[in-house]
Formats: structure tokens, sequence, C-alpha cells
């Protein structure tokens, strides 16, 4: 009897280990196939990022001391290739091969749904991925120009076009940057000016709505508004006004009434004109 009551306890405690030990290792992502770092999977790392939003003050010192980036960046160059990844396509789940059971039992109502919606786990995961390429760095593989490159390959970036009274985008994130950092992603961004792909160019411009262009760069500015790319012309124009806010700067009123006689001009450039002849202490005589 007692032999049989010993077999049997053993038999749960060792069920209980096992199923500990399982749900350990989907919680820290063992299964994932992924590099592990520091005993987690990359991802289940990039899930624990805390990203900051307006509300919480200093957003560049919680970047700096986030136990998560911390570790993410120790690996470096090992790590761009999944934050690559995670930007361009949807991003994994730490479920790994158990995906499809998970899935299955959540079908059957056996498993509880998740507690996050997909669309929105998706973009949190790719902001923090967009967060951490540019702490990463470019002697590492990642920064600004790297992360330029990776949004160009989509059909259109979702960096800098939420309101930022509610929410930080990663290009605000980057904004907060200061000293040596913020050096090299304000040189990155300005090389991107002249990026071989013209999507990289128009994010490198948009980019400039959080990162301020320094004066020095208003005569790359005023030559990029003679693309032939309306969209280009939009962005360049709309960082110079943030530059230069009137047309009392001589070369700024050149600048402005060349392109006024455009033949060309997009919608979204008519409209701008429009406002032009709105705004008095706009309008180039």
């Amino acid at each position: 009897m007692n032999t049989r009551y010993f077999k049997v306890a053993g038999g749960f405690v060792t069920l209980s280990v096992l199923l500990g030990l399982l749900t350990v290792s989907l919680k820290r992502g063992w299964f994932s196939g992924e590099l592990i770092v520091q005993g987690r999977s990359a991802t289940v790392w990039l899930e624990k990022v805390h990203y900051p939003n307006p509300r919480e003050g200093n957003a560049s010192y919680i970047i700096n001391n986030d136990p998560a980036i911390l570790a993410l960046k120790s690996k470096g160059p090992e790590v761009v290739p999944i934050l690559v990844k995670v930007l361009t396509n949807a991003p994994p789940r730490t479920d790994g091969f158990m995906a499809a059971p998970i899935a299955w039992l959540r079908k059957k109502q056996w498993l509880a749904p998740p507690t996050v919606d997909p669309i929105r786990y998706d973009q949190g995961m790719r902001d923090r991925a967009a967060l951490v390429l540019l702490e990463i760095g470019n002697k590492q593989g990642g920064g600004m120009l790297k992360l330029l490159e990776t949004y160009g390959e989509r059909p259109r970036s979702t960096l800098v076009d939420r309101d930022s009274r509610y929410y930080y985008t990663p290009f605000d994130l980057g904004a907060f940057s200061q000293g040596q950092q913020r050096e090299e992603f304000l040189a990155e961004l300005h090389e991107s000016f002249y990026h071989a792909k013209r999507s990289v160019r128009e994010l490198a411009l948009q980019a400039t709505f959080v990162f301020h262009p320094p004066t020095a760069w208003k005569q790359d500015l005023i030559q990029m508004m003679e693309e032939n790319d309306g969209n280009i012309r939009l962005a360049a124009l709309s960082a110079l006004l943030r530059m230069v806010p009137n047309n009392r700067d001589p070369v700024m009123a050149t600048a402005l009434k060349t392109w006024r006689a455009r033949t060309d001009k997009t919608r979204n450039e008519m409209f701008l004109e429009a406002q032009f002849v709105a705004a008095e202490n706009l309008k180039v005589r």
C-alpha cells in the first residue's frame, strides 16, 4: 500500500515539475528557436521592454536603465536581424512550435483567449524593436540609418504620424538622446537625405518633425525642394518652414518662389500653397 502511495505521489510530483518546466520554458521562449539572452529569448526580452509615454516624464532615463533594453544591447549585432524581422514582418510569438496547439485549444474554448489584441501587440512590438534598434547604434549594426532603411522597405511608415500628446513614436524617443548618441543620430539622419531609395529620403525628412534640423541643413533642404518627387518636395518644404518660418530669409524666399512656379505640384502641395496665400506672413510676392 505504501509503495503504491509513493509511486502515485512521485508521479504527481514528476508531472508537476514537468508542467512547471514547460510553463517556464514557454514564458522564456526556450522553444522559439531564437537567440537566448540571459535565459530568455530575444522576443521575450522585447515584450518586456518598457516603452515610455508622455505622462512618464524622463523618457531618456527610463530607456537608459531598462533591463530588457540593456539585455538586448548586450548582444548587439546578433539581435539586429531579429529586430529587423519584427519590423518588416508579423512579430513572432513566444510560443514557438506550441503556437498551433495553443490556437487549437483556444478554438475549442479549453484555453482562455489572449489578453492582448493581436493588432496592438504587433504595433507595440514594432515600436519596441525600432527603439532597441536605435539604441544599439550604428557601430553594432543598428542606429538611425538602419531604422530608416528597414522602415523604407514597408509600404507606409507609422513612425511619425501619431499624436505626440498621447504617444511617443520611436523617433520621439530618439530625439530625447543626448551627447554623442544624439550627434550620431543627426549625422545619420543628414546622410539619409542622399540615400539611393526615395522612401528612406522621405522618412529622413519626416524625422525632422521631432529632431528639428540644424540651420546648417538649410541648403540641403532647399536642394531637395527641386526634386521631381512631390512627396520629397513637400517633406523638405515642411522641414524648411519649421527652420525658417517666414519669407524674411532671402534664400528661403527664393526657394519658395521657385517652388510655387512649378506646374507639376501634387494635390498636397497645392493645399499647402493655398495655406500660403491665406497667411500673409508666408506669401511670396
